[in-house]
């Protein structure tokens, strides 16, 4: 269609940052066009920055949720190593939150493991399909993505558990099995 022009703006957060009001768009198109329309993201969010031209801000998410994901299986592999060893999982991460270790992922998803709360707001499937899309990037790239592979499978494993419809946080679970044990408030 003539006269239509587009921009591509992923966000960062989910259902609670969308209702809070503190979502971060990315966004990739014109600039000009990013321009005239920047005042409507800050609408709907609290930040917005302009990536580059179309799909930059498609790519910017997808590197966003494979870092994402990265650190959530790294949370959940250390506390469940914590608790596993007798140590009180919310001690853990109110002692990791204030270190190089901490993460947005933990500090967001940690309440969740705690309270055993796997209601959605970035489902299981949601996060497995955007590893996919991310591992096609990286293949049109040439990019090696070891890490990558390896967390997509994990999803994939939760996935075959039954938990694509959960909270990706439910990823614990496969790490809670392989232990015996689950993690939660004492």
């Amino acid at each position: 269609m003539e006269g239509i022009e587009m921009l591509d703006a992923p966000v960062t957060g989910s259902e609670p940052q969308a209702i809070e009001g503190i979502l971060t768009f990315m966004v990739g198109g014109k600039k000009e066009i990013y321009e005239k329309c920047e005042p409507l993201f800050y609408i709907m969010g609290k930040q917005a920055y302009y990536m580059g031209e179309t799909g930059s801000g498609s790519y910017t998410k997808l590197a966003n949720n494979t870092m994402g994901a990265i650190n959530l299986l790294s949370f959940s592999e250390a506390i469940t190593m914590a608790a596993k060893s007798g140590v009180d999982p919310e001690l853990f991460i109110k002692v990791v939150s204030g270190g190089g270790a901490s993460s947005g992922m933990m500090v967001n998803k940690g309440p969740k493991v705690l309270n055993r709360d796997f209601s959605p707001n970035f489902k299981t499937d949601l996060i497995y399909k955007d590893l996919g899309l991310a591992a096609n990037v990286a293949k049109e790239l040439e990019l090696p993505t070891p890490v990558l592979s390896l967390v997509k499978e994990m999803f994939q494993m939760a996935r075959a558990k039954g938990y694509g419809g959960e909270d990706m946080s439910a990823v614990i679970k496969l790490y809670e099995e392989l232990a015996g044990i689950e993690v939660k408030m004492n």
